[in-house]
C-alpha cells in the first residue's frame, strides 16, 4: 500500500498552485473530492476533523493544506497530525504547502517517512513571457514582446508581483484588451530599489547633483532618511556580497540560491555589481557605518547627514566593516 502524502516547501504563489494544481491533476478522477484549507485562516480542529471524517460522496478525497506550520505550533496538534500521516486508509491524499522546512524533530522525522518532497521551480524570464502570453491569451488581451519584456524589466524579473500587476493592467485596459509600454509606465511604479541603485551608482561616481534629485524624490514619496540610508547600506552589502560570490565561480542559480532570492533579483544583482568597484563599495559602506552611528547618538540630524553622505561630507573611515 502506497500513503499518498506530497510537500511543497516553497513561498504560496501562484506559480507554485499551478505547480500543485498540475500534480493534483495527474491523481484526481471522478472518484475524489478536492477540499482546501488556508491554515492561516483555520483552526487545527477544522482541518483535522476534515482529515478523518469520510467523505460521504466520494470514495475518497484530496486535501489541499497550505500554510500548514501555522497549526502545528502546539504538542497535541503535531502529535494528531504525525499520526494521520502514519494512517493505514488510502482514501485520503494530503497535497501540503509549507514555507520552509519544518525543524520540529518528530514532525521532521515523520515527514522523511512518510510525507513525498516534491520539487519546486522557480521561474525564469521565458516561464514568466510564457504565463503572461498565456494569462492574456485567456480573456483576450494583447501585449506585444517588447512590451513584455519591457513589463518584466520594470518588476525586475519578480515573480511575486508580476501577478498583481498583469490584473491591474488588465482592470486598466478592461475596453481596449491592448496594453502598451505607456500603460505600463502610467500603473506599474519602477520599485524604490532602481532609485537606491540609482543613488548608489551616482554616488560613486560623484554625480552629486543627480544624488541629491533621487533622494528628494524618496523624501517627497514620503521615504524616512533613516530608511533611505539603511537601504542604500543594504543595497552596496547585496553587491558586495555578488562580487564576492562571482570571485569564487558561483553562477546565476548558485547565487539566487545562496542568497535567498529570486532568479530575476540574482540576475540584475550581478549585473549591478558589474558596474561597481570592490573598493567604491567598502569605502561607502564605511562612510555610511560613521553616518549611522552619527545619527542614531543623536550627533547630527538624519536629513542632513543623509545630504552630507551624498555630496561626500562623510567620508571617513571605520574598522566596523561587513564580512
Amino acid at each position: 500500500m502506497i500513503i499518498k502524502n506530497y510537500v511543497w516547501i516553497s513561498p504560496n504563489n501562484q506559480h507554485l498552485q499551478i505547480q500543485i494544481q498540475k500534480h493534483i491533476d495527474t491523481i484526481k478522477n471522478d472518484t475524489y473530492d478536492l477540499i482546501q484549507f488556508d491554515c492561516k485562516e483555520s483552526s487545527f480542529s477544522d482541518v483535522y476533523e476534515a482529515m478523518i471524517t469520510p467523505s460521504l460522496f466520494f470514495d475518497a478525497k484530496i486535501m489541499l493544506l497550505f500554510h500548514l506550520e501555522e497549526i502545528l505550533e502546539e504538542d497535541n496538534h503535531r502529535e494528531k497530525f504525525i499520526q494521520v500521516l502514519q494512517r493505514s486508509d488510502e482514501d485520503l491524499v494530503l497535497c501540503i504547502q509549507i514555507e520552509k522546512a519544518l525543524d520540529h524533530p518528530e514532525l521532521k522525522k515523520a515527514f522523511n517517512l512518510y510525507v513525498d518532497i516534491q520539487k519546486t521551480s522557480q521561474m525564469n524570464t521565458q516561464d514568466m513571457s510564457s504565463y503572461i502570453q498565456s494569462n492574456l491569451l485567456e480573456d483576450d488581451y494583447s501585449m506585444d514582446f517588447s512590451t513584455q519584456q519591457f513589463f518584466l524589466d520594470r518588476l525586475k524579473n519578480q515573480e511575486e508581483t508580476m501577478y498583481s500587476y498583469l490584473a491591474i493592467l488588465k482592470t486598466y485596459k478592461m475596453q481596449q484588451k491592448v496594453i502598451l509600454k505607456e500603460d505600463i509606465l502610467m500603473m506599474v511604479p519602477a520599485p524604490i530599489e532602481d532609485n537606491i541603485f540609482d543613488i548608489v551608482t551616482s554616488y560613486i561616481q560623484g554625480d552629486i547633483k543627480q544624488s541629491l534629485s533621487l533622494f528628494e524624490d524618496l523624501l517627497v514619496s514620503q521615504e524616512d532618511p533613516l530608511s533611505i540610508l539603511s537601504m542604500i547600506s543594504r543595497k552596496l552589502i547585496e553587491i558586495e556580497d555578488v562580487k564576492r560570490y562571482l570571485k569564487v565561480g558561483l553562477d546565476q542559480r548558485q547565487i539566487s540560491e545562496k542568497m535567498n532570492v529570486s532568479n530575476g533579483k540574482a540576475y540584475y544583482l550581478i549585473k549591478e555589481s558589474k558596474s561597481l568597484e570592490t573598493k567604491d563599495i567598502e569605502k561607502a559602506i564605511d562612510a555610511i557605518n560613521i553616518l549611522d552611528f552619527k545619527i542614531k547618538s543623536g550627533q547630527i540630524d538624519k536629513t542632513l547627514g543623509v545630504y552630507l553622505f551624498l555630496i561626500g561630507g562623510q567620508n571617513e573611515t571605520t574598522d566596523n566593516r561587513h564580512h
